[in-house]
């Protein structure tokens, strides 16, 4: 949710134009660009939190329970972040951003 306003304000001040130069399409391009990094910066460190979880419960220091409590709130963190830096990736090859 915290990338959900940001995004939007992004999403409609990018518009490409026809004769555009390198720099401006930097310039239009690199909040959209930089969010998308930042999104799977956290991604990847809930990913290794949660691999941390999953070892202590594969040696049987965490109750079963705990653990699926663990693995449920991830995975719902990590399905919403995938679904908003997916809407970024077709949003940045829709505007010529990656190609």
């Amino acid at each position: 949710m915290k990338f959900c306003l940001p995004l939007l304000l992004v999403l409609l001040s990018c518009k490409p134009r026809v004769e555009e130069t390198q720099p401006e399409l930097e310039f239009r391009c690199r909040p959209v660009l930089e969010t998308i990094f930042e999104i799977q910066n956290l991604r990847n460190i809930i990913r290794k939190d949660f691999e941390i979880t999953l070892t202590e419960y594969e040696s049987g220091r965490v109750r079963k329970e705990t653990w699926q409590v663990e693995r449920d709130s991830w995975l719902e963190r990590e399905n919403q972040l995938a679904g908003e830096v997916n809407q970024l990736y077709i949003y940045s090859y829709e505007t010529k951003c990656l190609q």
